[in-house]
């Protein structure tokens, strides 16, 4: 097949069609994205992730509502690559007009033998002229019978693909509410944490939600303290470093810290401590109290988690209160995706 026969194929087919203007879609928000990034006031940078995954949610569930609508539309009168109808749909079409005409051609034959059976010169017995009138009835009747029959597979097929496609525009519309709700409560969340961190003269800082959102944090603190010594920033460890040093200091001190290990209760689903220790190395495994004043106690610094719905922090580490702590903020609802860490810094003059 030529190139051009192929681009006229993928024209002809609605679908690809559609995709095409969502990948078209998904360039323009990338670069809508990329502007907001470069023009955004720093003040408003602690607020931009979220007004970016706002529209790239938007953008998707508009994306998949259309997909969803058209492909109803093709399954309730399929179209084949050159927008014509599919040979299946094109059999029920001609079957269902074929079966209006025998059903018409039936009923007037029908018609027509009584009519002929009344005018006809011949007189033979009663019984006869009874049994022929009976029989041409039950013939015409049994043929309606059957188109009629027919006729409802077809409707109850129709009737089957309209009741599938309103049940899921009633799961769109659920999810959307259930979006929106929650939505709601993150912004809320959100800007209650704002407003405690501008009283203590502190600003949001974003990290990645990959899992490894505690670990990002720390280590972006940590560059924060070094950026005027060349040397000591490039020693700063990296995620993967500060993974496997909390993973040993466990490990190297299991007899205090085995105990409020819970198998029944752990993301990892580790059976043994050391097993869980060792998840902490190589898995994205979320960081719980434990883990965080185990790095409370290798960095000899206190840990402050900063949350909404109190406005007390958790300090974590007291007893290295001679140094000054890093300080966190603890989502619950952020960009739905559940528990989170973000960083806390002193607003820059």
């Amino acid at each position: 097949m030529s190139d051009s026969g192929a681009e006229a194929d993928v024209e002809n087919d609605p679908v690809e069609t559609l995709r095409n203007r969502h990948k078209q879609e998904k360039k323009q928000l990338q670069s809508t994205i990329y502007n907001l990034r470069k023009t955004c006031p720093k003040k408003e940078k602690s607020t931009l992730q979220e007004r970016i995954s706002i529209l790239e949610r938007d953008l998707k569930v508009k994306q998949d509502r259309e997909l969803d609508d058209l492909q109803y539309s093709l399954s309730s009168f399929a179209i084949d690559s050159k927008g014509l109808p599919s040979s299946g749909i094109k059999k029920e079409i001609e079957g269902d007009i074929n079966e209006e005409r025998s059903r018409d051609a039936s009923v007037d034959l029908s018609v027509r033998a009584s009519q002929s059976l009344n005018n006809s010169e011949y007189v033979g017995d009663d019984e006869d002229d009874d049994a022929q009138c009976n029989g041409g009835s039950r013939a015409g009747s049994f043929s309606y019978q059957q188109q009629k029959k027919k006729g409802g597979k077809a409707q109850k097929r129709r009737e089957k693909a309209e009741k599938a496609h309103q049940e899921r525009l009633e799961k769109q519309k659920l999810q959307s509410e259930a979006v929106e709700r929650s939505n709601k409560v993150a912004d809320a969340e959100l800007k209650e944490l704002v407003g405690v961190l501008t009283s203590r003269s502190l600003q949001l800082v974003q990290v990645p939600a990959d899992g490894d959102c505690f670990y990002h944090a720390i280590q972006k603190h940590l560059k924060s303290e070094e950026k005027t010594d060349d040397d000591a920033y490039s020693a700063v460890p990296t995620v993967d470093d500060l993974r496997n040093t909390v993973s040993e200091f466990l490990m190297s001190r299991e007899s205090e810290y085995a105990a409020f290990f819970d198998p029944e209760d752990n993301n990892s689903e580790a059976r043994t401590f050391a097993e869980y220790c060792d998840k902490i190395k190589t898995n994205h495994e979320w960081a719980g109290h434990m883990e965080i004043t185990a790095m409370s106690n290798h960095l000899s610094r206190p840990i402050e988690i900063v949350q909404a719905a109190s406005n007390k922090s958790m300090l974590i580490g007291e007893d290295q209160k001679s140094n000054p702590p890093i300080t966190l903020v603890y989502h619950r609802n952020l960009f739905n995706c559940g528990e989170h860490y973000n960083l806390a810094l002193p607003i820059c003059e």
